[in-house]
């Protein structure tokens, strides 16, 4: 189908922690927000990943006298981002980041076509790399040539998917929350949705059901003009797509030697249920633990600073509930822990004492 997009690959402003620096409504004010990647993946368990690291770190270094050279004399207290920088190297020289940027590589071929452009080469400079931007300048990190079955697969899976939009940033204000979304499209049975493209092994869907649910949930930021735009019209909330491409090892192929391109359904909204629990997980980080420890004897001392800017308690379903002012308002609260799979007896329960008070309450209004 024809495209109705034409991509722009820019970045937004950032923080020095490589945080989106998000304009308020106020037309002044700009704000850190949490990255969609980094919150949703605050619930993950981060041992394997950190294991592997630490094994590419390990087998770069000892294969690159130039990189120990560097590290010698570093203290790993004060100059923790210079050691960093040398264990990205480090991994990279260990063949870590190959699988990384060819990810990266297909994800612009990809782009490319759907916008109906050529897919080309691919370069470094093409690829965010410490928020830099040169493209296609810097070594070449993947040829389309090379990847010609690959894409054509790709083009045959999604030929009934109309793309409405690609790489669109996108922000939940409330919960300060900003990423980008790989693509927007209404497939065959009308239904527009968020779709996202992988390129690596799927392990499960958690993680994967948070982000995506997030991205239905989130406005579309224009980052040239600093503009929120509606929610895509019709956006499903409850279901997103995987469009699984491996291009690398065995799973990249079928049995018959072609290259591999499925198609899955994630549940979203279970998802964006989970994201209400790292809400939580967030908040509890924030407060560094204050309050917590203090010396026998001595009472637990508050100052002033920490009274004015004290973060508002996480919300909890009995605050929902206890929120609900008519019985409409029971009704979503019930309809989005249901959707989100919430819906425990203890919620239940909450909710049907709720509905019994507000109920109450209306026949008083009537009779009155």
């Amino acid at each position: 189908m024809t495209s109705k997009f034409v991509p722009v690959r820019t970045d937004i402003e950032r923080d020095h922690w490589g945080r989106p620096m998000i304009l308020q409504t106020d037309g002044v004010t700009r704000i850190a927000y949490r990255r969609t990647t980094t919150f949703t993946g605050s619930l993950d368990d981060k041992t394997s990943i950190g294991d592997w690291k630490a094994r590419m770190t390990a087998a770069g270094m000892a294969d690159d006298e130039g990189l120990q050279y560097q590290a010698r004399g570093l203290d790993t207290d004060t100059d923790k981002k210079e050691l960093g920088r040398i264990a990205e190297l480090a991994q990279r020289k260990a063949g870590g980041m190959v699988a990384r940027e060819r990810g990266s590589a297909i994800h612009l071929f990809t782009e490319r076509l759907d916008a109906g452009q050529e897919p080309g080469k691919v370069y470094t400079g093409d690829i965010e790399w410490g928020n830099k931007h040169d493209p296609g300048q810097g070594e070449l990190v993947a040829d389309s040539a090379d990847y010609q079955g690959h894409l054509e697969t790709y083009m045959a899976a999604t030929k009934d998917i109309e793309w409405i939009a690609s790489e669109i940033f996108r922000v939940h204000d409330k919960m300060k929350i900003a990423g980008t979304a790989d693509r927007i499209g209404r497939g065959k049975d009308g239904i527009v949705r968020v779709y996202d493209l992988k390129t690596g092994s799927l392990y499960g869907g958690r993680s994967m059901a948070m982000q995506l649910g997030m991205y239905a949930r989130m406005t579309p930021y224009n980052i040239l003009t600093d503009e929120r735009a509606p929610l895509e019209e019709g956006l499903d909330q409850n279901t997103a797509v995987i469009i699984h491409m491996p291009v690398a090892g065995k799973e990249a192929w079928y049995k018959d030697g072609a290259p591999r391109c499925d198609m899955y359904e994630l549940n979203i909204a279970k998802g964006f249920g989970a994201c209400q629990v790292a809400e939580q997980v967030f908040s509890w980080r924030g407060d560094g633990g204050k309050g917590l420890l203090y010396k026998l004897g001595e009472a637990p001392r508050v100052s002033t600073w920490e009274k004015a800017s004290a973060r508002t308690p996480a919300p909890t379903w009995a605050s929902i509930v206890d929120a609900a002012d008519t019985l409409d308002d029971l009704r979503k609260v019930w309809k989005t822990a249901f959707e989100g799979g919430w819906l425990t007896e203890d919620v239940r329960a909450l909710c049907t004492a709720r509905g019994e008070v507000l109920a109450a309450k209306q026949k008083d209004r009537e009779n009155a």
